[in-house]
């Protein structure tokens, strides 16, 4: 039985607006503040990594800008190696899950996960 260490990242934005939404309202009342919605055209955002398991959650590393191989190997390091020591040492087998994304699947990526010899879901 394998355990599998399910991982993704999230951006989390504040503000972040529905162009679908509808707003019901009088005609004198158009552009009253109550039916007006706010639009930033940056907003705050924070990208997340995390991971999960059978066994529990990895810890959640919150990342400045986008994730490029280099920002993602860096957390693989923090986080993924110390998962699999544990699963290694307890004499669990695991299978480590990640999606498509260009870093994820970067040459460079690859053989870092290849180096560590570390089961991937396909």
């Amino acid at each position: 039985m394998y355990a599998v260490q399910w991982s993704d990242e999230s951006r989390f934005e504040m503000y972040v607006g529905d162009s679908r939404s509808r707003v019901i309202r009088k005609r004198q009342k158009a552009f009253h503040l109550d039916c007006l919605k706010r639009k930033v055209k940056f907003p705050t955002s924070v990208m997340v990594w995390g991971s999960m398991s059978a066994k529990g959650i990895g810890k959640l590393h919150f990342i400045k800008g986008t994730v490029d191989t280099n920002k993602y190997l860096q957390i693989l390091e923090e986080s993924l190696v110390p998962l699999m020591e544990e699963y290694l040492t307890s004499g669990e087998d695991f299978i480590f899950q990640q999606d498509g994304a260009a870093c994820h699947t970067s040459k460079h990526s690859l053989k870092w996960l290849n180096n560590y010899s570390m089961p991937l879901l396909e």
